[in-house]
């Protein structure tokens, strides 16, 4: 039997993801707190501990004390810090460590070439699984595309361009991804710390809906009465673009590239195959639709 999670400490709330994390963590009832930097000039709830560190092994251990759960929403470019945060878990007696993941399946082989931005998160896993005989258990969390965030941030990512409109779809845009909300992704935290014996040292998979790029840009043209302009382009050809930016170290244009590329993809990176569906009704989470959160998208971007 796996003891019952009570204080949670949440790394990376400055970040996309980290707010949702911290309201849906207090909401559903856990004593949370937060690891920050040192040298962090970001704004916290007053009534929440923070704690400072610089990231030293003493000071990440002086932070975990007492902590059951560490949750992680690092950056992309911070994952490897996670490296120290797991050594300092073990030392400190945490329960349950969740890796920064939130997004595609970072378990698959040959990832390299397939989305190299999530490398260093398959590292962590690997790394995780050496450390349960240890005591440390983990659970990683496969979302496939924050829905509300990337297919609304526009300038290309996901193939949508909003000023014009304009979007590309990749490989005709028939091929179906999962898509969360920020919003779900909060409600699978804190349901994965209450469900602690079915998500023990596994990967398990999460989503709002599944979709394709066509269905979604059918969705906003229904709802806000626009048309986007349509041209088609291969996710193989965008890896490869993606994959050679990121080598000559233009990340700023590689990785979108490779985020959409690999989303979109044939290689099950943004596709559970049905998986999701089913880890949902475990953990207990509400079904949301494509139009309702297609119409709270445009509303947030003044559309509609």
């Amino acid at each position: 039997m796996v003891d019952l999670i009570q204080n949670v400490i949440v790394v990376g709330v400055g970040g996309t993801i980290g707010p949702t994390f911290l309201a849906k963590l207090r909401n559903a009832g856990f004593n949370v707190s937060i690891l920050a930097r040192e040298a962090s000039k970001a704004a916290y709830p007053t009534d929440i501990t923070v704690h400072r560190t610089d990231l030293s092994h003493s000071s990440l251990v002086k932070a975990f004390h007492g902590i059951d759960a560490v949750v992680s929403a690092v950056a992309t470019f911070n994952v490897p810090d996670q490296f120290a945060m797991i050594d300092a878990a073990v030392e400190a007696k945490v329960k349950r460590f969740l890796p920064s993941e939130y997004g595609g399946d970072a378990s698959l082989p040959d990832l390299e070439n397939i989305a190299p931005f999530a490398v260093q998160k398959q590292k962590v896993v690997e790394y995780l699984e050496t450390k349960e005989s240890q005591g440390l258990s983990w659970t990683a969390i496969s979302v496939g595309a924050f829905f509300d965030y990337l297919f609304g941030y526009g300038y290309g990512l996901m193939g949508f361009h909003f000023d014009e409109p304009k979007v590309q779809l990749f490989d005709k845009g028939v091929r179906p991804l999962d898509a969360t909300t920020m919003n779900q992704v909060g409600l699978a935290v804190a349901a994965t710390l209450q469900h602690l014996e079915e998500t023990k040292n596994k990967r398990i998979y999460v989503n709002s809906f599944s979709v394709s790029q066509s269905q979604i840009v059918d969705a906003f043209e229904k709802l806000s009465g626009k048309t986007f302009e349509r041209t088609e382009r291969s996710t193989k050809e965008l890896i490869a673009a993606g994959k050679a930016h990121i080598e000559e170290g233009n990340w700023d244009l590689g990785y979108p590239e490779s985020v959409t590329a690999a989303l979109y993809s044939d290689t099950g990176f943004g596709y559970s195959s049905g998986r999701a569906s089913e880890w949902n009704k475990i953990l207990g989470l509400p079904e949301e639709s494509l139009d309702v959160c297609a119409k709270e998208l445009l509303q947030s971007k003044g559309w509609i």
